[in-house]
């Protein structure tokens, strides 16, 4: 197998692996100190995970390829969103529909992933603000290192450490800005250490030393109870959470590099992680519109056990992603058939 297939495979177990974490972490009484654990890292890791596989800095074809990687999908979970919700007050006046479907579009457009200081009037996308923020971190990222790139690497990572607390202050001291903007500039760090990790083999080359000052930079503030909360722009210490976000996204994916180089894969985990953005889609969606407590845990009787509960939670969504995907496959064979 070549280097370039295994990096394919330790990177999608990595992504699989994290974004059943991100399920877990939305459930209702889990256990605080793992959610903190997850919490420090599950959403900056997909920020390193994009800047990993930057292979320049031409913007067209960043707005081209995130177009159709982000931006597609974006707009789908929120039309079926919008769906949902029309189909949920089906019984409220027509004018009232009409409202409220204006709202959900404008919440589209908007992209906020929580009420804004200063655009109160907008409602949240929840799950799937993290998609344009992407988008938008992306274009940012490509946009600044074309113009840092004749610059020393010292130079570049004070810049790009700069703007991510500009990013942090917008944030937190005047507003959640539109398609997370704030958020965007404050998660420069983590592609530029996605794109450092690629551009000089870090975790083939300086894989002990890497993961032990990774995990150093992790483990202290997280003994201190410190983690980095993006979405609600919850930034403790700083850009102190910002670099214990790089130290375990790092430790993450360096895991899945030692198991990938031993033998040890997972396919579903890689599954998961080729089709994590449905993943994430549908786990928006279900948060967003099914009553887990009346439908399903009411009847199996599981109590406030967070772990039986996260279980069913994980293999609901996971079983739906797979019915999406799998019906796409087949809904693109038929058309391509039709299309000879």
């Amino acid at each position: 197998m070549s280097e370039r297939k295994a990096r394919i495979q330790y990177w999608d177990m990595a992504k699989g692996f994290t974004i059943l974490l991100v399920i877990i972490g939305h459930i209702p009484n889990v256990n605080p100190y793992l959610r903190g654990v997850i919490f420090s890292f599950h959403m900056p890791f997909y920020f390193m995970a994009n800047g990993y596989f930057i292979k320049n800095y031409s913007l067209i074809n960043t707005v081209k390829k995130s177009t159709k990687s982000l931006l597609i999908p974006y707009a789908v979970v929120c039309l079926i969103s919008t769906i949902c919700y029309t189909a949920r007050e089906w019984q409220q006046p027509f004018t009232a529909n009409l409202v409220h479907i204006k709202e959900k579009l404008l919440a589209m457009i908007m992209g906020i992933s929580n009420t804004s200081t200063i655009l109160k009037e907008i409602h949240s996308v929840w799950l799937v603000w993290f998609v344009v923020c992407l988008f938008v971190a992306r274009i940012l990222y490509v946009l600044v290192m074309s113009k840092l790139s004749k610059f020393d690497h010292p130079i570049q990572i004070v810049a790009i450490f700069l703007l991510s607390y500009a990013g942090i202050v917008i944030g937190k001291q005047y507003a959640y800005l539109p398609w997370s903007l704030d958020i965007a500039l404050a998660s420069l760090p983590f592609l530029m250490a996605g794109e450092y990790l690629a551009k000089y083999d870090l975790l083939k080359h300086k894989f002990k030393t890497l993961m032990l000052v990774s995990a150093i930079l992790w483990i202290i503030p997280l003994g201190m109870k410190l983690h980095i909360e993006l979405a609600t722009r919850v930034y403790p210490m700083g850009l102190v959470s910002v670099v214990e976000a790089i130290g375990g996204s790092v430790c993450v994916v360096g895991a899945f590099y030692f198991l990938e180089k031993h033998g040890a894969r997972c396919p579903l985990l890689s599954w998961l992680g080729r089709n994590s953005m449905v993943v994430l889609g549908v786990h928006c969606l279900e948060m967003m519109y099914f009553d887990w407590d009346r439908y399903v845990f009411a009847v199996l009787s599981m109590g406030n056990a967070w772990w039986l509960r996260a279980g069913v939670r994980v293999i609901g969504v996971v079983g739906v992603s797979w019915i999406w995907v799998s019906g796409r496959k087949v809904m693109h064979k038929w058309i391509g058939k039709n299309n000879k």
